[in-house]
């Protein structure tokens, strides 16, 4: 069983800043963090000496659609490694890999790629990201608030649609990106609910009124 103490500069903990902190690992799992001089070193122990760093908790980015040259929509296993490789060089441990709005075939045959992607991540030891799960944003936005996405295949919300990008996903679904006010949104949220994704609003035009019925 692999056992280290780094010695780090700084560490910065949800609740709280450590300096001159020590950080206890045994195997992949933190098992203590604290001033570094109320530490003992483990028997057998391995000490990593960063006084000159920071030491924070990996960042989780629920929202991107690609990294290192390649996208999330290409949806294959060389792509998404790309992905996961470069955004752990800056600091993610954790992603969940976003859609662009596309036609139903270039979006399904992606989702279908993360998932299978997603089954497989872990049968390595090379350091990347781990991708947590998928975001759907688009096709069910506004067209007066669509940013880069293409206007071509953006569409009303469906639940039907919603239903075959859920079972392409394979159960690995987390967060929907929705406008609220766009005509048949309301059951496709609902349905969206029911599958236990998060909602969430964006590229959307809604009003005041309309977000807070959305949220109802």
């Amino acid at each position: 069983m692999l056992t280290m103490l780094i010695h780090a500069g700084r560490a910065l903990t949800p609740t709280t800043e450590i300096n001159d902190a020590g950080i206890l690992v045994r195997e992949d799992t933190i098992e203590a963090i604290g001033p570094r001089s109320g530490m003992t070193l483990p028997a057998g122990a391995l000490e990593i000496r960063a006084t000159d760093q920071t030491a924070i908790p990996g960042f989780i980015d629920l929202h991107i659609h690609g990294a290192g040259g390649h996208d999330v929509m290409e949806g294959t296993g060389p792509a998404l490694r790309s992905i996961t490789c470069k955004v752990s060089e800056y600091g993610t441990t954790s992603l969940v890999a976003t859609t662009v709005t596309a036609s139903a075939e270039e979006t399904l045959r992606a989702i279908e790629g993360i998932a299978s992607y997603i089954g497989q991540q872990h049968q390595t030891d090379e350091p990347r990201a781990e991708i947590l799960g998928i975001h759907f944003e688009g096709p069910f936005i506004s067209k007066e608030r669509r940013g880069v996405h293409p206007s071509e295949w953006i569409q009303l919300p469906s639940a039907e649609t919603l239903g075959r990008f859920l079972k392409a996903a394979a159960g690995n679904a987390r967060i929907l990106t929705i406008a609220p006010e766009v005509l048949g949104a309301a059951p496709c949220i609902d349905a969206a609910r029911e599958a236990g994704l998060v909602i969430s609003m964006g590229h959307t035009d809604a009003t005041y009124e309309q977000a807070r019925a959305a949220m109802a």
